[in-house]
């Protein structure tokens, strides 16, 4: 099997907004949470064209949503932190009103909040603060 080729399946078949939606579906179900997560970091990391399609399929508030939930399950704050730091990337040209969406939603402030959980030099510190960096 070639390398990447369930992330190139997923792409092509817009399963981004499956995931998204079972995610939505079930918010109290940290295992889909954080596995949803990884889905997202992946398909996050590809580009501006995969993260307005997370956008638009409501991905901002799903990410922000289960990092409020479980502040302190550091797998899914560091993969969060990933996502809304690849959703806002300024080399990516990504959309004003996105980055304006995980403002508005209190993005900001919940990677913050990993800042102030987590121990520096930790991974999920790390990826709070490249998030943050996006934004100042």
């Amino acid at each position: 099997r070639e390398e990447g080729c369930c992330q190139d399946a997923i792409v092509e078949l817009e399963g981004n907004e499956v995931v998204i939606q079972t995610m939505a579906d079930h918010p109290d179900d940290v295992n889909i949470q954080v596995h949803g997560f990884g889905i997202l970091v992946n398909l996050s990391s590809l580009g501006r064209e995969e993260v307005m399609k997370i956008a638009k399929n409501g991905g901002v508030s799903v990410v922000i949503d289960a990092m409020t939930k479980w502040p302190k399950l550091q797998t899914l704050q560091r993969r969060g932190c990933k996502i809304l730091a690849n959703m806002a990337e300024k080399n990516k040209r990504i959309p004003v009103k996105i980055k304006e969406e995980i403002r508005l939603k209190k993005g900001v402030s919940t990677m913050g909040k990993c800042l102030e959980t987590f121990p520096p030099g930790s991974p999920t510190f790390v990826e709070a603060r490249k998030g943050m960096e996006c934004f100042f």
